[in-house]
């Protein structure tokens, strides 16, 4: 194993044995160009969904509730906004699952300590409660494993896991708020918060991509010289 590794200590024979049990690693080919294609893609739609966050917004304010009331141009864009969105997420989901099971497969094989497996990592996302604190731990194992300097911070997964989490509540907090169609106060803030989650959105996927492209780039380097 080459010293270039975040941190190796000797093997417990667990780890041993997932080592062996995942092993040997194998590199990711094309599967990060595909991830980082979609996270751009998803990057450019939230872009869009900010322009029509904020004009929607801006509309309400202007205008009252009655003129929001009418199904507008708008409302139309952010209903094929919407479709497209969620056509985009599926894949995106899917692929990105792939990427983190076959990364932390690779992990094992390094020889660092790691605790959380291929598969809870790709299915931590989805499991209520756990999906609030396992994905970040598995994130972080998956960084530190794949980088070369040692005793190299962890700062961005931490920064990416606190705009996920930013991401989830604006979006609950906005999806709350329009329910009072009613309501121009609550229909304002339900488009200011939708707003503040659209740029939450824009930053993470950035981050995203920068995270997938270093794990990814510093794995195929690790395999290399092995």
């Amino acid at each position: 194993m080459n010293d270039s590794n975040v941190y190796t200590p000797p093997q417990s024979r667990v780890e041993a044995s997932s080592a062996t049990q995942y092993g040997p690693a194998r590199s990711l080919g094309q599967l990060p160009s595909y991830l980082i294609a979609l996270l751009k893609i998803n990057l450019v739609l939230s872009l869009y969904g900010l322009y029509l966050s904020a004009a929607s917004a801006i509309n309400l304010m202007q205008n009252g509730l009655a003129e929001e009331l009418e199904f507008s141009d708008i409302d139309m864009q952010f209903v094929v906004y919407s479709l497209v969105y969620m056509l985009i997420s599926i894949p995106t989901t899917i692929v990105f699952c792939i990427w983190i099971y076959r990364a932390q497969k690779n992990a094992y094989t390094f020889g660092n300590p790691i605790r959380i497996s291929p598969a809870m990592a790709a299915g931590s996302f989805f499991i209520p409660v756990i999906s609030l604190y396992k994905p970040y731990q598995a994130m972080k194992e998956l960084w530190l494993a794949s980088s070369p300097a040692k005793n190299f911070g962890h700062g961005p997964v931490k920064a990416w896991w606190a705009l996920w989490i930013f991401s989830a509540i604006t979006t609950m907090g906005a999806s709350f708020l329009s329910l009072s169609q009613e309501n121009l106060t609550m229909q304002i803030s339900s488009g200011v918060i939708t707003t503040v989650g659209s740029v939450i959105f824009i930053i993470l996927c950035v981050l995203a991509i920068k995270l997938v492209n270093y794990i990814s780039s510093n794995q195929e380097q690790i395999i290399a010289q092995d």
